[in-house]
């Protein structure tokens, strides 16, 4: 019997495989923010990005993820389009 036969004999195995999962591990949501490990723990430390413990686990729901995205977006200061800036007023050099 192969290993596909015995994967398909088993109720359930196959949604499992395909079901989204409901909460993120660190190491995921890390990535998936495109930030290190280590900054995601000093924000979970901080309380500024919510997070859920489960036993010692510390986990990220995906919608929280996204929520928190869209407060940080909705603070940063928005580059003017090119030309739309009043004479006189300079807007800060990027740091490079």
């Amino acid at each position: 019997m192969s290993a596909m036969d015995r994967t398909a004999r088993i109720p359930g195995r196959q949604e499992a495989k395909t079901m989204r999962r409901l909460l993120m591990s660190a190491q995921d949501a890390a990535r998936a923010l495109a930030i290190s490990e280590r900054t995601l723990w000093g924000l979970t430390k901080r309380q500024a990005i919510p997070s859920i413990r489960v036993g010692r686990r510390v986990l990220y729901d995906p919608r929280d993820l996204q929520a928190w995205i869209n407060r940080q977006k909705a603070k940063a200061p928005r580059r003017p389009a090119a030309g739309s800036v009043e004479p006189g007023l300079v807007w800060p050099k990027e740091q490079q």
